[in-house]
């Protein structure tokens, strides 16, 4: 009951969005709900996302295993937006598997995500003020069940426009694609 009080007491006796593990549908949530719409007798929860497990070296993480790790130590190893990339990269109903590959890969795709956003800011006005529907192609992926796997996909489509132009320094062949581009991928990097 604690949570269903906890819930309403903070975000009303309904609201958009719930979170938690794939092993908390039932009968957590499921309890949740129950107590909540018979308590109130509106709907308690639009939205719920039920995330996969994350794995350590193929293993779920847990204490009891000795794999499981806290964000003090995760951040010792990996840039904090590096790590949430990492976590984004996977569609929430998959498993993530935190080995080190997978981390140094992200860590690798973050940088080249920096590096294109500060190239991006040093390119001019005349490189256009609109996306060219990247904005909406960004926002369709997530609207797709939070498909943040799509959503990066069209942050390193914006990349290769943006380095495209770094390389050429010359907008009639950076925007050939993309015209508009350039200067909007600075607003999709720090969503």
């Amino acid at each position: 009951i604690e949570c269903s009080a906890r819930s309403m007491k903070l975000l009303g006796t309904s609201f958009d969005l719930r979170l938690g593990g794939e092993d908390l549908i039932f009968p957590h949530h499921e309890d949740e709900i129950a107590q909540s719409e018979g308590a109130t007798g509106e709907p308690f929860v639009k939205h719920w996302l039920h995330g996969a497990h994350l794995l350590v070296e193929g293993k779920k993480m847990s204490k009891s295993l000795g794999n499981f790790w806290t964000v003090s130590d995760a951040f010792e190893l990996h840039h904090p937006l590096a790590l949430r990339y990492a976590l984004l990269s996977v569609p929430y109903r998959n498993p993530i598997d935190l080995t080190p590959e997978f981390l140094a890969d992200a860590d690798s795709h973050y940088e080249r995500l920096v590096s294109v956003y500060g190239a991006s800011l040093g390119a001019d006005g005349e490189s256009g003020a609109d996306l060219a529907g990247a904005s909406e192609r960004f926002a369709a992926a997530m609207d797709d069940d939070f498909n943040t796997g799509g959503a990066i996909a069209e942050l390193f489509e914006l990349a290769k426009v943006i380095n495209k132009f770094c390389d050429a320094k010359n907008l009639e062949t950076a925007g050939d694609e993309h015209p508009d581009a350039i200067s909007e991928l600075p607003q999709l990097l720090i969503v």
